[in-house]
């Protein structure tokens, strides 16, 4: 009796699963992501921890990203230069980047990215981590931005 009633349970849940409909397309842009706690913030400049930080790489574009196999990629630069003692990268942005906005990413904009970086309430893992290394960013045109590292 019992491995009938579980027979008729396994072949009820059959049905149940095969009636479902078909998942269906959609256009719109929505991704869900379970995490483990509450975010600090959604602002770069003050995320002071590594989940934070996770989400943010998934929202913000940065010049350049990492694929799966640790290759560096284009992000917003489509291309770049490093100089021999690895301190002036020079880099070209994409024509076609674009803000959520629709409004085109420029090497200004870039700059005061990286800029508020340097600021003193800027706590962030960014500003420790990186902005503090920087010496110079200058914006050549509107597509080109070289930063200088210290050292």
């Amino acid at each position: 009796m019992k491995f009938a009633l579980a027979v008729g349970t396994i072949l009820a849940l059959g049905l149940v699963v095969g009636c479902q409909k078909a998942p269906t397309r959609t256009t719109a842009k929505r991704f869900t992501w379970a995490i483990r706690n509450d975010l600090d913030t959604l602002d770069p400049a003050l995320s002071t921890d590594a989940v934070t930080a996770d989400v943010l790489r998934q929202i913000y574009r940065g010049l350049t990203t990492i694929d799966a196999e640790g290759h560096i990629q284009p992000g917003l630069a489509r291309s770049w230069k490093i100089s021999s003692d690895l301190l002036t990268y020079d880099f070209e942005l994409d024509p076609t980047a674009t803000f959520a906005s629709g409004s085109p990413v420029k090497a200004d904009d870039i700059l005061r990215s990286i800029d508020r970086l340097k600021r003193p309430w800027a706590a962030g893992h960014l500003a420790a981590d990186y902005a503090s290394e920087i010496e110079t960013i200058a914006c050549p045109s509107d597509l080109h931005i070289r930063i200088v590292l210290r050292r």
